[in-house]
Order: structure tokens, then C-alpha cells, then sequence
């Protein structure tokens, strides 16, 4: 999993970048935040990709939602499939309002 993170660290810099400076998270299977332009997040739950784990669909977060989520900020949570597997999550935060 370490290369994994190295890459997607490597990915939320690069895209944050083209998208505005957005605040961009990626997430393991377990809901754990493995890359993120805010590198103080990784490592913490993130409950938005716990759900996203569940149902295998996004999820929007905003902001009357937040107590539901546990380690989440505002925005989109989409999954990551890899050969029709799920393999992570990526998150941008408050893309609704920047698009």
C-alpha cells in the first residue's frame, strides 16, 4: 500500500492544482485517509468514504451533514474502480460551490 499512497499523494497534488487549489483526499478500503493536500488528514477516518464502502455510490457532504460524518469536510466523495473493483475513494471538498 505504501507505493499506492506515494502515487496518490503524488495525484491530489498534481490535480489540486488544475482544479483551483480544491482540497482533494484520497481513501483506502477502510475509510482512512491515505493522500490529501491537507497532510495533516492522513492517516484519520474519514466517515464520507465509510459510506461510500457501503454502497459503492457518492456522496455528498455539506455542511447541516458534518455531525454525521466523523473526519469529514464538506464536498464529493466518489469512488475508485479499478477492472470493476472498488479500491479507494477520492474526495474534493466544496466542489459544489467552486464548479
Amino acid at each position: 500500500m505504501l507505493e499506492f499512497s506515494s502515487m496518490a499523494q503524488d495525484f491530489v497534488e498534481a490535480t489540486s492544482s488544475l482544479v483551483g487549489g480544491r482540497t482533494i483526499n484520497i481513501m483506502d478500503r477502510e475509510g482512512t485517509i491515505i493522500a490529501s493536500t491537507e497532510k495533516e488528514r492522513i492517516g484519520t477516518f474519514h466517515q464520507g468514504a465509510a459510506e461510500v464502502i457501503a454502497t459503492g455510490k457518492p456522496v455528498l457532504i455539506e455542511t447541516k451533514d458534518l455531525p454525521r460524518y466523523p473526519g469529514a469536510k464538506e464536498g464529493y466523495n466518489m469512488p475508485i474502480f479499478l477492472k470493476d473493483e472498488l479500491i479507494g475513494w477520492w474526495a474534493s471538498l466544496d466542489a459544489r460551490s467552486r464548479c
